[in-house]
């Protein structure tokens, strides 16, 4: 069903609307230069398209028959713009009608739980709605939301779109990686908190942590037994919820020339979610050491856990 409006809606042209939603921008921007981008959220072709051949058989159906006292519902053709957090956007449609009425974002809390929020209405018209979602939102991932429009008399109309969240930045705490494998060759072997061998005293070592988020030493004691100790050990990184790698760096020392630390391998995955990095070492010597320490930088929705 398509109800009537005695009075015509009016469309207008999509640049019409893309000229609106700069002039939103800069009013909301202040005095601040703000270049309008490529991003949009605009509905479907085939929507679009049904739409109107909706409307134009109503038109027709209305020069046969008297059209008076119906009334025509809003709808909304298209969301231009930033469907982000502190983003303009021109909802196109109509009839919204003169008077100012209201708008709600509908979204999915990151646990799933449902949550609204109160965009602010920088412009109405019958035709073209300006709103600018809150800039504090944040506690969600990239999802398909829903703003709706209330006319002044109370009838809706509501369009689904893209919304993507603010993105926060972060460094990851060794908490948050396990341990696969901690290699035991050494006298004395730690892999962040699993610690093996039978040298406990690491001040023995001149060990200090250096607060990375994988951290890994190997000693070979002064009196064990003769040779080489060699291991690898192995980490696990999962993130979840929307947050990923952005990067990873890794210091090593060795106490002697004949001592290796090598790793991580592979190296961590580009906006990867999860990896498992392996750490290729050998000791040898009275007292020789291996330490390594790797720092790394996650990025994710703000306000949304990674574990």
């Amino acid at each position: 069903m398509h109800p009537l409006h005695e009075t015509p809606h009016r469309r207008i042209p999509l640049a019409q609307a893309l000229a609106l939603l700069v002039a939103l921008a800069a009013s909301a921007a202040g005095a601040q230069d703000r270049r309008f981008g490529s991003e949009t959220t605009r509905g479907a072709a085939k929507e679009g398209d049904l739409f109107r051949k909706v409307e134009r058989q109503i038109e027709e159906l209305c020069k046969r028959v008297s059209c008076d006292g119906l009334e025509r519902l809003p709808a909304i053709e298209a969301a231009i713009g930033f469907a982000r957090p502190g983003g303009v956007l021109a909802i196109v449609g109509g009839p919204f009608g003169p008077d100012r009425g209201g708008a709600t974002l509908h979204l999915a809390h990151w646990d799933g739980s449902p949550r609204t929020a109160d965009p602010e209405i920088l412009e109405w018209t019958p035709t073209v709605v300006g709103v600018i979602l809150p800039p504090s939102l944040e506690g969600f991932m990239a999802q398909t939301a829903r703003i709706a429009l209330r006319r002044a008399d109370g009838k809706e109309a509501s369009f689904d779109l893209p919304l993507k969240p603010k993105l926060a930045w972060q460094s990851l705490p060794r908490s948050a990686v396990g341990v696969h494998t901690c290699d035991d060759d050494g006298d004395a072997n730690r892999c962040n908190d699993t610690v093996k061998g039978t040298a406990g005293n690491y001040g023995a070592w001149a060990y200090r942590d250096m607060g990375g988020a994988i951290e890994g030493f190997h000693g070979h004691a002064q009196s064990g037994l003769p040779g080489t100790d060699r291991g690898t050990d192995v980490y696990d990184v999962t993130l979840k919820r929307g947050w990923r790698l952005t990067k990873a760096t890794t210091q090593r020392w060795v106490r002697f020339r004949g001592d290796r630390a090598e790793g991580p391998s592979p190296a961590a995955p580009p906006s990867g979610a999860t990896w498992r990095p392996s750490y290729p070492w050998s000791v040898s010597g009275e007292n020789g050491t291996v330490h390594y320490s790797t720092y790394i930088t996650i990025e994710g929705p703000r306000g949304v856990p990674f574990e």
